[in-house]
């Protein structure tokens, strides 16, 4: 999606696994006592080390929710200063304690991306309320948190922090169920922060393009056998379709 430079903070045991899995992307060792997790002094050598010359940061896919990560998230958030996208497991942390979320939110900027089941923890309203409107109460949410939000379903409902601004992506692959697909999305609007995108522009850029790269696998693939792998290699397609159709 644009950006020049990823690094991917991991837990030092895991970090050898990770070198061998990645390629442009570098890794670096956080401290975690041999644990294997995200413990809490590792913040600090993240907010040390990694926020110098980030322009965004995406946190929570695969994170964990043990205690001392939850400890370790908590650290990082108070110390944090770029737009950052929560995901997955920092929003499931989260939704134990939703005053570190406005706090969070009154410093910078925040942007969250929870399925109806994540919403449905942070918020306290039952999923199946949410699906009934989830504009409004999307609307509701993004008003009393000060936050930016993607809600995702089968068509996702983009909110700006004040709730003035609000767009659907209503078109669909079955290719998005499959597990990680919601974090391409994340690491999408990562990228075009980091890339200079406004953040609201970021969220609307990033669920067409997850779609349109999906639906354009769905040629290849039909409507399964491909997953979020292959969804985030197939993103530079479709961006460079759509700027050819812009011209």
């Amino acid at each position: 999606s644009g950006a020049g430079l990823v690094t991917a903070a991991v837990p030092e045991k895991l970090n050898d696994i990770m070198e061998i899995k990645t390629n442009e992307v570098m890794t670096y060792p956080i401290c975690d006592d041999g644990k294997g997790f995200f413990i809490e002094k590792g913040a600090e050598i993240i907010k040390k080390y990694l926020f110098k010359g980030k322009n965004a940061a995406v946190i929570g896919p695969g994170i964990g929710t043990k205690e001392e990560t939850k400890v370790f998230l908590h650290k990082l958030l108070s110390e944090i200063n770029i737009p950052t996208v929560l995901d997955a497991d920092a929003l499931n942390i989260l939704s134990e304690n939703t005053d570190v979320l406005k706090q969070t939110a009154k410093k910078t900027d925040l942007i969250l991306t929870p399925h109806f089941k994540e919403m449905e923890r942070i918020s306290g309203i039952d999923r199946h309320i949410i699906e009934k409107d989830p504009i409004n109460i999307g609307k509701k949410f993004v008003k009393e948190f000060g936050v930016y939000l993607v809600l995702k379903s089968s068509s996702m409902f983009n909110f700006d922090k004040n709730g003035k601004h609000i767009s659907v992506q209503c078109q669909h692959s079955s290719l998005l169920a499959s597990g990680g697909s919601g974090d391409v999305l994340s690491g999408l609007i990562g990228g075009f922060i980091a890339g200079g995108m406004s953040l609201y522009m970021s969220i609307k850029c990033a669920a067409f393009i997850l779609v349109h790269s999906a639906k354009n696998l769905e040629k290849k693939y039909g409507f399964f056998g491909a997953g979020a792998v292959e969804i985030a290699e197939n993103v530079p397609i479709s961006i460079n379709y759509m700027l050819s159709e812009a011209e």
